[in-house]
């Protein structure tokens, strides 16, 4: 029987296989071949796809067509063009078998129904496999190694860039300059604590105009995993394991919780057509459900005066915790909102002093770890040099894979576990003291002339939870504003400090004004972070 040729012609999307002739090429020498040979060519075939798995739809067509008659013989560049796969190289050895196919040509060589010629192939469709499987194990061991050296292993996330100008593998990550500001403005929109999720999202597309790289609007999908990722506050997660990152972060891991606590309000009622003021900033102290709110229209029949109410009820959705909250008047909860942020007002002269000591306590600080941080960075920068040697070692081939990805590990570990003692000497934490304290000034005065998302954004930066129970909030009132109303409440606590104190970080005129209102002197050992 005279033998009929498919030409098949193959190229791999996979980056392990990039450097095989492209299909072009492949196709112009196997043309070549079958017209200095004269073999018959019923048919040629390309398509690029791996070869790793089973399911190559053209490859399985063809395969198809040998059995029915249609051609013998298969012409190829190389055996693993044809299968990098053990069900594959599994046919088509029973093909060989069979007779179905005659011949699978190469440039280099012809294979057929002989023992030695089958005996090779499998052995050149094992070593193709063994190379994909090899090279899987290695892809792992290497992202497991870039985790453990704080580099996230997986492409960057909105508002990052993996470096560009470095090689696949040894790329690391670094800010997005046309995306990194407004994401962190959308973290910023957040933590407002008056928008949803889809109406931050509408925000983000339309008024701010966002595209990722490939063109495209943020979905919302995508706009919850963002806002749940603790790479955004510096760290990540790779095959179950926390790994802190080298990464610049976006945001504190207090504004990352502060967001979960936002997104994650459980039974927050539907939108309603009325827009209520305080609805979605309220539980209930009893049942710890949503409050939701309605309007109740009462008509004076001696004066003929109608007049809109607006109350505050809890859901009660709750069947299993019997809840007797009654409703409250907008106008009752207002006087009470306007009552805790009078507790927690502090004058302009009082924030400019204490700004300018926190400023005066934050460059002493810097001055006294900058010793201790010198020496953990000779520390790390040692473990750097045992890195390597260990990596001559395993060049010269004195120690084992398995002996050096041991040892690295545990270098790579500890030298981790130092850097995480370095301080943060940024000075994110001064710049979100002087945000509250700038908040906390006149704060009344502020609440009564803005909108109603300015009210609601006052309320938020006080406290992210309040319980409303009997008729009273509670707030849970966050950093420095605890502080504030509780000198206001016990000031014979702070009466304490009337005798003089040594602060060697403090210049004498910030001393000074100090000394003039000592009811207000910070504790030096005090954390000074919101």
């Amino acid at each position: 029987m005279d033998k009929k040729y498919f030409i098949y012609a193959r190229k791999s999307s996979e980056s392990e296989e990039r450097q095989m002739l492209s299909i072009d090429s492949q196709l112009s020498e196997l043309k070549n071949i079958a017209k200095n040979n004269g073999l018959k060519i019923v048919n040629i075939i390309s398509e690029s796809k791996s070869a790793k798995e089973p399911g190559r739809i053209l490859f399985n067509q063809m395969i198809e067509r040998i059995k029915c008659g249609e051609a013998n013989s298969l012409l190829v560049w190389n055996p693993d063009r044809l299968s990098r796969n053990s069900v594959d190289a599994g046919y088509l050895i029973h093909f060989l078998d069979k007779g179905i196919i005659k011949e699978i040509k190469t440039p280099y060589q012809a294979f057929t129904n002989t023992p030695n010629d089958k005996f090779l192939l499998q052995i050149l469709w094992g070593q193709a496999k063994l190379e994909n499987d090899n090279k899987g194990l290695n892809v792992i061991r290497g992202m497991k190694t870039k985790a453990e050296m704080g580099w996230y292993p997986f492409p960057a996330l909105n508002g990052y860039l993996n470096t560009p100008e470095r090689q696949k593998g040894f790329k690391i990550i670094i800010k997005d300059p046309e995306r990194f500001h407004m994401i962190r403005k959308l973290w910023d929109l957040m933590l407002m604590g008056i928008y949803t999720v889809p109406q931050a999202l509408k925000i983000l597309n339309e008024e701010w105009g966002y595209r990722d790289r490939h063109g495209k609007p943020m979905s919302r999908s995508c706009l919850y995993i963002l806002l749940s990722h603790p790479f955004y506050y510096g760290y990540f997660v790779y095959k179950g394991e926390m790994y802190k990152g080298k990464h610049e972060p976006m945001i504190t891991k207090e504004e990352y919780d502060k967001v979960q606590k936002l997104i994650h309000r459980p039974n927050v009622p539907h939108p309603h057509k009325h827009s209520f003021l305080y609805k979605d900033l309220l539980s209930c102290g009893t049942c710890n459900f949503s409050i939701t709110a309605y309007k109740k229209t009462k008509v004076y029949k001696r004066t003929n005066r109608i007049k809109d109410y607006t109350y505050y009820t809890c859901t009660k959705k709750n069947k299993n915790i019997p809840c007797d909250e009654r409703p409250i008047k907008e106008s009752d909860l207002k006087d009470q909102f306007l009552g805790i942020l009078a507790d927690v007002e502090i004058e302009q002269d009082f924030k400019e002093w204490a700004m300018q000591y926190y400023k005066e306590l934050n460059e002493y600080e810097k001055k006294n770890v900058k010793e201790i941080d010198s020496s953990l960075q000779k520390a790390i920068d040692n473990y750097d040099s045992q890195l390597n040697d260990l990596l001559d070692l395993k060049i010269t081939q004195c120690i084992s894979q398995e002996e050096f990805d041991k040892k690295r590990s545990e270098i790579i570990e500890k030298q981790n576990n130092l850097k995480t003692k370095l301080t943060d000497t940024n000075d994110t934490w001064l710049k979100d003291v002087e945000k509250k304290y700038s908040t906390a000034v006149d704060i009344t005065k502020k609440f009564k002339k803005e909108d109603d998302n300015g009210k609601r954004l006052l309320i938020r930066s006080v406290s992210s939870n309040y319980l409303l129970k009997d008729r009273f909030l509670r707030p849970d009132l966050e950093k420095p504003f605890l502080i504030f109303k509780d000198a206001k409440d016990h000031p014979e606590k702070y009466l304490k400090r009337l005798e003089p104190v040594d602060y060697p970080f403090l210049s004498s005129q910030t001393m000074a004004l100090a000394m003039q209102n000592p009811t207000w002197l910070p504790d030096e050992d005090s954390n000074l972070e919101p």
